[in-house]
């Protein structure tokens, strides 16, 4: 009788145990934090920019996984994609990712967001946080402000247009302005006429452009287009304006 009510006690014990550790272990997730974000404040759009993200990271229910940031820098504000990723074991750690994103404006009162997740092994998101970033209200641009030319633009007869630009140049500490056409073969196809250096900052430029205007049929424009060049001719950004041919 004493052996069994020892029996019991000890398998009493037991349950109790296994119940705690039971009841621990459930209340135990995968965490993520997002400890910091540089630069999280004035980004501008529509520029290559890289981050430096600095995470916290608990995992408890599988014994393997990874660890991946991701920007909402696509064609819609609420599809997230990859640009770094880490494979983490159970337990806790801390990383920090430096990435490159493609920031992006959103309209509407729509955030541009940097999410961490936690993934399993086969991409099952696990686990996730996610962090608002403070958009600029300056961006890079180009305008045309004013066009002149001497006589009007005739089909074939070279000439020179006058065209004055605003330049924001925000995020580059230099680059070129390149006034081009679309008087070639394809409408499409647009050809240097004048490049000159540029510097940073909100800046206005004159240039004079050589040009042999182009008459396009079935409504098509002749264009004028004002590029921004990065290095390796990467365009930056441009605009563009009509012009009427005789």
């Amino acid at each position: 009788m004493n052996q069994s009510f020892r029996k019991a006690v000890l398998f009493f014990v037991i349950l109790i145990y296994a119940l705690a550790v039971s009841a621990c272990t459930a209340k135990e997730k995968n965490e993520v934090t997002i400890l910091s974000i540089e630069p999280s404040t004035e980004i501008i759009a529509g520029i290559e920019t890289e981050f430096v993200v600095e995470v916290d990271y608990k995992l408890v229910s599988i014994p393997e996984g990874k660890l991946s940031i991701a920007f909402n820098d696509g064609d819609e504000p609420n599809s997230f994609y990859d640009k770094g990723e880490l494979q983490i074991l159970s337990g806790e750690g801390n990383h920090t990712f430096k990435v490159k994103a493609l920031p992006k404006k959103w309209e509407n009162g729509l955030d541009f967001k940097a999410v961490v997740f936690i993934k399993s092994p086969d991409d099952q998101i696990i686990g996730s946080a996610e962090m608002l970033l403070e958009m600029s209200e300056l961006e890079n641009k180009i305008s045309i402000l004013e066009i002149n030319t001497d006589t009007p633009l005739i089909e074939g007869k070279e000439t020179t247009i006058k065209v004055t630009a605003q330049c924001d140049l925000l995020s580059y500490e230099e680059a070129k302005l390149r006034v081009a056409f679309n008087n070639g073969e394809e409408h499409g196809s647009f050809y240097e006429s004048k490049t000159i250096p540029i510097t940073k900052g909100q800046n206005s430029y004159t240039i004079d452009a050589p040009v042999t205007p182009k008459k396009w049929e079935n409504g098509l424009d002749f264009k004028l287009v004002l590029f921004v060049i990065g290095e390796n001719d990467e365009i930056l950004f441009s605009c563009e304006k009509p012009l009427e041919v005789e």
